[in-house]
């Protein structure tokens, strides 16, 4: 039996290159010459073994790589393409899956967007409105003849806006990532989509989204579907359809007036309107700057349409 012999395993089998040495005993071998043969044939057997595992690593590495530019330039081209939309209508579908219920809360209805507004108009299963505009949240139940005002800051109307989601904002409040295939929210048909995952950020974010899930459709371009989750661990899923862009979204869409009557809450107290803000529609400056104190109620007055 040959002793046992040292041999450097390295990937140019030089102690040159600061390795450990691996101490390999070789048996069967009845002369030195044997010996010598049979460990410089294991070398060579490591070596190749090793310079083959070095190269599967590379081109593993070679196709994340490209995996990697491949998406990056997909989200461009698709957030290149939503910049140079106007305005969006289409109908969606929400359910909500909570764990204390066995079915989820389900709504419909149709989401229109245009400029810096959109507006969530809910038909089922009672009708409602929630227009998202730049530093408030106005919710308005037609069947209580009651509007709700609440102030956001940018990141929520951000978030919240439409299903044209912004390169520009994600990046600001995301790590953004491709979504993997083997994802349990990927479907049979998302193959073809581009399908992303965004998780925020910052700590007051993460209070209140755990993750973000989108799936864009880039000949549209517009997110098909939506997958919120929160730290409790409901599950949000927003599904959209008939999407229209460039329609011409009416004045009257986007933001419709008060009607007569209806009273106006802001639980958060009186949202700053700026100097010489009037009594408008919903989402331009709600019923004046002679409101309701803080928490309180007011009355909306009633305001013409345009062309009335």
């Amino acid at each position: 039996m040959c002793i046992t012999a040292v041999i450097w395993l390295g990937p140019v089998g030089s102690i040159a290159d600061g390795l450990e040495p691996d101490v390999v005993g070789v048996s069967g071998a009845s002369s030195e010459a044997e010996c010598v043969n049979a460990i410089s044939t294991q070398a060579k057997t490591s070596k190749d073994d090793r310079e083959r595992d070095a190269t599967a690593r590379t081109d593993a590495g070679s196709d994340s790589d490209l995996a990697s530019r491949e998406f990056k330039a997909r989200l461009e081209a698709a957030d290149t393409a939503m910049a140079v939309v106007k305005d969006l209508r289409a109908d969606f579908e929400q359910r909500r899956h909570t764990p204390l219920l066995k079915k989820p809360m389900v709504s419909r209805g149709v989401v229109y967007s245009r400029g810096d507004k959109s507006r969530w108009q809910t038909t089922h299963p009672q009708p409602s409105s929630m227009l998202i505009a730049a530093g408030s949240i106005e919710i308005y139940y037609p069947n209580d003849k009651l509007l709700e005002i609440y102030p956001v800051d940018q990141g929520f109307r951000d978030l919240a806006g439409a299903p044209l989601p912004r390169l520009s904002v994600l990046r600001e409040r995301f790590h953004i990532s491709a979504l993997a295939p083997t994802d349990p929210q990927m479907t049979a048909t998302d193959g073809a989509l581009l399908s992303i995952q965004l998780i925020p950020k910052d700590e007051s974010l993460r209070q209140h989204i755990a993750s973000v899930k989108v799936f864009i459709d880039e000949s549209v371009p517009a997110a098909k579907r939506i997958v919120m989750t929160d730290p409790d661990g409901e599950v949000t899923v927003i599904v959209f359809s008939e999407i229209s862009l460039n329609m011409g979204v009416t004045d009257d869409e986007i933001d419709p007036p008060v009607a007569k009557g209806v009273r106006v809450s802001r639980p958060f107290g009186p949202q700053s309107t700026g100097s010489g803000a009037s009594a408008g529609p919903v989402g331009t400056g709600g019923p004046g700057k002679d409101g309701a104190a803080s928490g309180g109620t007011e009355q909306a007055p009633s305001v013409p349409k345009a062309g009335e």
